[in-house]
């Protein structure tokens, strides 16, 4: 994967290639409705041409780039089987970030939720299935 053959757009979207890790990510969230529920997503890939990331892989809560919230409030992690070489999910009040180890990649998509008085909750269930297939999507075309 080469950073910059990989078109990503949204609110805020950056790429560089290093000699050492190539990297994309991009942000969109929609605006804010009184009485509506809202989302947040963030994603980004990173591609290790030096180091092998396995060691460090699901230990940095920095890599939530902008969705601070979501850093500092604890989390459920579990397995995601059948994704890349290992993939983790993290539920937490307001969001959930799924993070795949995939060769020398790493691909966080982080997904949040928002929304005041009157919203309805999300069907977190069908958030978390919908990223799950979504990164699915995603590593598959990047392996073109």
């Amino acid at each position: 994967m080469s950073a910059s053959t990989t078109q990503l757009t949204g609110d805020y979207a950056r790429h560089n290639e290093h000699p050492a890790l190539d990297w994309a990510y991009c942000a969109h969230s929609a605006p804010y409705v009184e009485g509506r529920l809202s989302y947040g997503a963030e994603i980004s890939v990173q591609l290790h041409k030096k180091t092998d990331p396995r060691t460090e892989f699901g230990a940095d809560p920095a890599s939530l780039m902008g969705m601070g919230r979501m850093a500092s409030s604890g989390g459920e992690v579990e397995q995601v089987p059948g994704l890349g070489e290992r993939a983790l999910l993290t539920r937490r009040v307001g969001g959930s970030r799924l993070e795949v180890l995939d060769g020398g990649a790493v691909f966080s998509l982080t997904v949040e939720w928002y929304g005041g008085q009157g919203a309805p909750d999300p069907d977190e269930d069908a958030v978390q299935a919908a990223m799950v297939e979504d990164m699915r999507a995603l590593m598959a075309s990047l392996r073109k």
